[in-house]
């Protein structure tokens, strides 16, 4: 099992999906998953946070560009367990990106940087990657 991972130098047109099949730490603290253009340009991050910084059981999203991060929401339904197996789905729709969480969740964010490809993902902190799949 992979902890951190980067990939980039793919293409990820809209209609596609990447899947990520991972486990949760017990302890776990934080999760990301990043996907965008490149490392300074996020189209969606999701941000599980468990118990991290004060913060306890929210999931932050929002997107960077040129590095800086905008849009801060967040998400009070939280679907993830510490110690448990999970899927996320992510389908690039194209003016939007779609969720696929645990337990039925979804969510929608919009398209903020007009991304017309997806060329970079990243999962990083208390996430065991398992499995990618672009579809």
């Amino acid at each position: 099992m992979v902890k951190d991972m980067v990939a980039f130098n793919f293409r990820l047109l809209p209609g596609g999906t990447i899947k990520i099949e991972g486990e949760i730490p017990p302890d776990a603290k934080q999760f990301k998953l990043k996907l965008g253009k490149d490392r300074f340009n996020i189209g969606i991050l999701l941000n599980p946070i468990f118990n991290h910084g004060g913060k306890k059981n929210v999931i932050h999203y929002n997107y960077m560009t040129q590095g800086v991060w905008r849009d801060d929401k967040k998400m009070e339904e939280f679907p993830f367990m510490p110690g448990s197996k999970v899927e996320v789905c992510i389908n690039f729709v194209g003016h939007f990106f779609l969720l696929f969480l645990p337990g039925n969740v979804k969510l929608n964010f919009f398209n903020h940087l007009c991304l017309l490809e997806i060329n970079y993902f990243q999962v990083s902190g208390d996430f065991k990657v398992q499995k990618v799949t672009f579809e």
